[in-house]
């Protein structure tokens, strides 16, 4: 999708940029790419423990 491009490209520029794989994987989840997006919210968790998107909801943390 045009949107996980444009946020791959983000985090190509930017690997620190937590937004980005936050939202990537909210792209992902909407395709149905769980793994995937599980993947990104771990990245971001890895970044910023204390990012808090209201668009990640709890239930993607185990």
């Amino acid at each position: 999708s045009k949107a996980v491009a444009d946020y791959s490209r983000a985090i190509e520029l930017y690997p620190d940029y937590t937004r980005a794989y936050n939202s990537r994987g909210l792209a992902y989840d909407d395709m149905g790419l769980y793994n995937k997006a599980i993947t990104d919210y771990d990245k971001a968790i890895g970044l910023d423990p204390n990012y808090n998107s209201r668009e990640n909801p709890d239930r993607f943390l185990s």
